[in-house]
Formats: structure tokens, C-alpha cells, sequence
């Protein structure tokens, strides 16, 4: 338009004024291209600022037309560049795009007239279009289109900016996103690298990017990737071929590459890789490399972790809202709120959820049917994490499904009855693998508890109480309830009883269980028994000094009264250890 209506009139050196040499300078760094005017070259804002400057030379209702929205600019510019450089879209994107170019409706717009009118016909409609690159990129990247563009990224804006902070700070050279399948890993770490790439501040040099993912999950069900990279060597010859599209070498060949440059390296996925390959490619890379991993289950070391979550409700709900507007499944559109609440609670607010559960009913199923079987859904979140469970692993996570409910580690000693050193690495195993969530204390003197994640409590099929190994659970689970309520309606009344146990807080309280089985035991003198839950309770709480207190006790009721005594030393001392208000009253 602007060669069209002004070039005639204005050369280009009174007509782009102190812009002239920037412009050339873009024109001349561009692959020469015969009979292209100099203005092909600036940039939209400069185009229309022209235009303004110029609007007496133009048609009166053209001027009119631009001096009325120039106040809608910016926002234009801003999602015209995310599309023509393949950037992720933001939430209102389309609508706003949509809203601001119907307002150029003359005779001047006539092409961007029917291209919108073509795309409220037929939405599905995707004119023949490449994403460009970004003019003079200073960040060399190899980043992809993102794939969630219907809506764009919905509710992870602080996460984006923590994680790129801790990013940029570098005192981790090693981030990794972790979290369950679909629940945003890919498209949270894609948007973050985009961000570095665009930031005039950023100190990267480089963002190579590598997804290891293998299969997607469809309305119709799980389907594998073709050609997808399968491991390091992959991942090494993917990055490699950034900087030479020859590039056919190893990890070390990589690393040459890399020196003397600030690089981040992406890799989307990193479960699908064996540890011991992903710590060869760290050791291997400058140390100036960074690194930004998604993971299900993480690496477990020399990495700093992001755990990731749902969702809150209300990005929940409009992702949820938007989805199904953009696919017009017009039931879901309209969905009562108290009913949308609870699909996204059954949903457990995941992105992929969300998304596969708007396709499932565009394509047939009703939305009860799709709500009660999500096998499929489930499968494609869970399997691969929990196939690669070592059995104790599994037998915890079963037991945790059937107590369903938040427990203290402790308290899961007692109830569970598994050895301490294998319940700790189990626990651990499944947190890594985010099938169970870890509480912060809710009231003081609590400690952190573990719970089933509602993902994996959806997987896992319903529990047969009938097991022995589960009604055993059960049956320890509600004598240690019952001795818990007991003893604190006795403990007032029996201050000074050397068989009272006293808890320091409700942390005290599954080792002060295990402590008055010790006392059962040995009163019916069964010694052995005794000093098993002696050793268990020790284990669980080596600073309490009741432990050693009631050994010191039953020592003392097999005469044995130099270890008894060197024993309620021990306890003397750690009590000292303790706050005034929290010890025990230590009966002669």
C-alpha cells in the first residue's frame, strides 16, 4: 500500500526520513530480490506511522480510517508478530485480532475483508503461510510452532517467570519441570524459551531444543511418533545440526560447537532417556551450557526441580470454556458453572485432560461416558512412570490408595509395617514420579504429609480389601487410631505413670504408638517383640527422648539395671535437648 500510494510522490529519502539507513541496512542483509521497493522492509508500526505522517496525501476516508485506530496498534503488531515468527499465541489472540482488523472495513482493506470473512466460514480454513523468521534473530534457536495455539498458554504466567529467572540467575545449571503427563510440562517450557529468545536482555546466546516425546494422546486413543528421538545420540545429532545441517557427530563434536558460547539447552520429555546418558551429555557440554529439562519423574540429582500442578479453577474453567468455543462444542460453551466445576474437578484441572475431554465429545462420546472412562487418558499419564516402579514402590503406592487420605510419613511406618530405609526410597520414588503430593503442615506441631495424587488415584483400579496384605493395613491403621484417642483422653489422668508415654507434638504420635506396644509386650514379658518396637520407634525417631526412656523402663523389668541405667542417661539428656513445655515428667 505505502509504495502504492506514496512512492509515486516521495522518494525514499524524504519519505523514510532518519529511518533510511536502518532500512537499507535490513534491505541490504536480506537475499537481494529484483524490482522490491525499500519500504517492503520496514516494519508495520513504521508503515503506518508513514501513512499518518503522510495521511493529507492520502484518501480522505483511508486518513479518517487510520487516525481512528491507531490506539489499537500496538496490541496488532504484538499478535501480528507472534504469528508471522511462529511465537506461542496468547489466551484472547484470535478474538482481539479478529475485533481489530474488522474495524478496517473500507475499500483500502479489501484482502484482509475477505480473509476474515473466509475464516468466520469455514474456522478450520489455514491459508498457505510458513512462520518467518524473526528479522536479524541475535538468539540462534531451533525452537517449534507451539501446539496449543486454539487457545494459548492459559495460567502458567508466574511459573514462566520464576523459572526463567532461575534460568537466567545460573545457579543451577540444571532446571527440570516436573509433573504428571499432560499436565502443561511442554507447553510452559516452550513459552519460556521463547521469552528468552525475544528478550533484548537475554545473555544466551543460543536455545537448541530436543523433544524426546515418543506418543500423543487423540480422542481416539494413544498413538506412537513416528521417527522420534529415542536417545541421547539423537538428541546430540538434532542440536548438532543448528549450527551445520551436515552435522553427523558425537556428544564431544556437540560440545566443540558449544564452546565459548552462553547456550540453553531445551530437552522436552527427558523420561524417555536413561539417566546415566542425559549425566554424559551434562559432563560432557562447557560449563557455560545450561539446561532446561521436562520430565515425569526427573533425574534425582544435580538438578534443581519445579514441580508443576493443575491448574487453579478458574484458568481451569477458562480453558475449558475457550477449548470448546474454539471447537464449537456448544453444549460444553453453556455448561452450567456448578456442572463445568465438577468436570474440571473429575478432570483434576489438567491442560491435557481438559483438552482431550472437549475432543472426546466433539467426536461422538457423551460427556458422562467420556467423564467415567478415561483408561485411555489415564494410561498415556501414568504407565510409562509407574511400569518403571521398583514392586516396593508399587506396594506403597497401593497401600497409600487404600488409606486415601493424607498420612504422616511416620504414621505410615507404623500402619504400613515396611522397613524404614525401603518406605523412605519408595516414598521418594513416587514423589519423583508425582503420584503422590507432599502437604505442608496445617497446624503447628505437624509435620508434612503424603497423599495419593488424584491422577494416580484414578489409575489405580479399585482395592481389594480382601487382600490379607491390605486388611492387615486396615487392621493396624484402626488400632493405632484407636490407642491415638485412648491414650489422650488417659494422659492427663496418668501424668506420672512410667507406662504413660508422652508426645511432644503430633509428630511424637506413631512412635509414641509403637512405644506403647513395646510396653504391652514386655508386660507380657515377651522381650523380643518388645526391643523389635523399641528399634522401630528409634528408627522412625532417634531424637525423642521417650524412645530411650521407655527402654530405659523395660530394661529395668528384666533387672538389667546397668543398661537400664546408661539408657535413661540417654533419655535425661535428649530431654534437656528439648522446650520446657514439650518434655516429658520423668517419674523416678
Amino acid at each position: 500500500m505505502l509504495p502504492r500510494l506514496l512512492a509515486g510522490s516521495f522518494g525514499s529519502s524524504s519519505l523514510l526520513g532518519k529511518d533510511l539507513p536502518e532500512v537499507l541496512s535490513r534491505a541490504n542483509g536480506d537475499d537481494p530480490i529484483e524490482d522490491v521497493d525499500v519500504s517492503e522492509f520496514l516494519y508495520l508500526r513504521q508503515v503506518y506511522d508513514l501513512l499518518l505522517r503522510f495521511k493529507n496525501e492520502l484518501p480522505r476516508d483511508l486518513g479518517d480510517e487510520l487516525s481512528t485506530n491507531v490506539g489499537s496498534l500496538d496490541h496488532l503488531v504484538a499478535v501480528r508478530n507472534r504469528v508471522m515468527h511462529g511465537r506461542p499465541l496468547q489466551m484472547d489472540d484470535l478474538e482481539s485480532a479478529g475485533g481489530l482488523i474488522s474495524r478496517f472495513g473500507s475499500r483500502h482493506f479489501s484482502m484482509s475483508k475477505s480473509t476474515r470473512e473466509h475464516l468466520l466460514l469455514d474456522p478450520l480454513w489455514d491459508p498457505a503461510f510458513a512462520p518467518q523468521p524473526v528479522p536479524f534473530e541475535r538468539v540462534l534457536h531451533n525452537l517449534p510452532t507451539a501446539d496449543f495455539d486454539e487457545t494459548g498458554l492459559v495460567g502458567r504466567g508466574t511459573e514462566s517467570d520464576a523459572i526463567k529467572k532461575l534460568i537466567e540467575r545460573r545457579r543451577n545449571r540444571i532446571i527440570t519441570i516436573t509433573g504428571e503427563g499432560g499436565i502443561g510440562k511442554t507447553a510452559l517450557a516452550l513459552q519460556i524459551a521463547y521469552s528468552i529468545v525475544d528478550d533484548p536482555a537475554s545473555t544466551f546466546d543460543c536455545v537448541l531444543w530436543v523433544s524426546l516425546k515418543n506418543e500423543i494422546l487423540t480422542a481416539d486413543g494413544i498413538r506412537a511418533l513416528s521417527g522420534a528421538i529415542q536417545d541421547m545420540a539423537g538428541a546430540s545429532l538434532e542440536m548438532g545440526q543448528v549450527f551445520d545441517t551436515s552435522f553427523s557427530g558425537s556428544i564431544e563434536e556437540l560440545a566443540e560447537y558449544l564452546e565459548g558460547l552462553n547456550a540453553l539447552v531445551v530437552i522436552d520429555n527427558l523420561e524417555t532417556a536413561q539417566g546415566t546418558e542425559v549425566l554424559a551429555l551434562y559432563d560432557a557440554l562447557p560449563i557455560a551450557t545450561s539446561f532446561l529439562f521436562t520430565s515425569r519423574v526427573g533425574l534425582g540429582q544435580v538438578e534443581r526441580r519445579y514441580p508443576l500442578g493443575g491448574l487453579d479453577p478458574k484458568s481451569a474453567n477458562l480453558l475449558f470454556r475457550k477449548f470448546a468455543s474454539r471447537r464449537k462444542v456448544t453444549d460444553l460453551v453453556s455448561l452450567p458453572q456448578a456442572n463445568a466445576d465438577a468436570t474440571l474437578s473429575s478432570l483434576r484441572y489438567s491442560p491435557l485432560a481438559i483438552r482431550w475431554y472437549v475432543l472426546s465429545v466433539e467426536s461422538g462420546r457423551t460427556p458422562t461416558d467420556t467423564l467415567r472412562n478415561q483408561s485411555e487418558l489415564l494410561r498415556f499419564c501414568v504407565d510409562n512412570v509407574y511400569e518403571g516402579l521398583e514392586p516396593s514402590a508399587k506396594l506403597l503406592l497401593v497401600i497409600l490408595r487404600s488409606l486415601d487420605r493424607p498420612i504422616s510419613f511416620d504414621e505410615l511406618a507404623v500402619i504400613a509395617e515396611l522397613p524404614i530405609d525401603e518406605l523412605r526410597s519408595s516414598s521418594q520414588a513416587l514423589s519423583r514420579g508425582s503420584l503422590v503430593v507432599r502437604q505442608p503442615p496445617t497446624a503447628e506441631g505437624e509435620g508434612e504429609k503424603l497423599q495419593i495424587s488424584a491422577t494416580a488415584r484414578a489409575y489405580l483400579p479399585r482395592v481389594d480389601y480382601v487382600s490379607p496384605m491390605l486388611r492387615g493395613v486396615a487392621d493396624r491403621e484402626a488400632a493405632y487410631l484407636s490407642d491415638k484417642e485412648r491414650q489422650e483422653l488417659e494422659v492427663q489422668a496418668r501424668r506420672l505413670d512410667a507406662n504413660t508415654v508422652h508426645a511432644r507434638s503430633r509428630d511424637d504420635q506413631p512412635t509414641a504408638h509403637l512405644l506403647r506396644l513395646a510396653l504391652r509386650f514386655a508386660r507380657n514379658a515377651d522381650y523380643v517383640k518388645a526391643e523389635s518396637q523399641i528399634e522401630r520407634a528409634r528408627g522412625l525417631n532417634p531424637e525423642f527422648f521417650e524412645v530411650d526412656r521407655v527402654a530405659a523402663f523395660i530394661f529395668a523389668s528384666q533387672h538389667d539395671l546397668y543398661r537400664a541405667d546408661l539408657t535413661y542417661r540417654s533419655a535425661m539428656a535428649l530431654a534437656l535437648l528439648t522446650p520446657t513445655e514439650n518434655r516429658a515428667t520423668f517419674a523416678n
